[in-house]
């Protein structure tokens, strides 16, 4: 049981992570493209969304996993003779995993912010 809720949490967290990034780029499209004629280069387009969408979710992370290891303290108490050793390993690795999800769906939004020529983005209406 508990094994499923950490694969529910854990995609949750990267699907919510991954949203937050094509949102990102598709609410942005025209000021990449201002970018890219400012004669920035792909390549600096496709390494400032992975830095931006990294500081994102390293902090709803850090505030997932805290939140998580509070809440279930009281739980844990609760119980007469039952000593609380939140289960840091297994926190560790939802965390990297929930990480390694976000940044591949970094990639994909990056790639396609990176591919936006200025002929698309104003052809772009609200």
């Amino acid at each position: 049981m508990t094994q499923s809720r950490s694969h529910f949490a854990i995609g949750y967290n990267a699907t919510g992570l991954s949203i937050i990034s094509i949102r990102a780029v598709v609410e942005r499209r025209q000021e990449i493209v201002m970018v890219r004629a400012l004669r920035f280069t792909k390549r600096m387009v496709l390494g400032s969304f992975p830095l931006e969408n990294s500081f994102v979710a390293v902090l709803r992370i850090l505030i997932g996993a805290l939140l998580a290891i509070d809440l279930g303290y009281p739980f844990a108490t609760s119980i007469p003779n039952v000593v609380y050793v939140p289960p840091l390993l297994g926190i560790a690795e939802i965390m990297v995993v929930v990480y390694g999800f976000a940044m591949l769906g970094t990639v994909f939004s990056a790639l396609r912010a990176a591919t936006t020529t200025p002929a698309e983005a104003l052809r772009y209406n609200e």
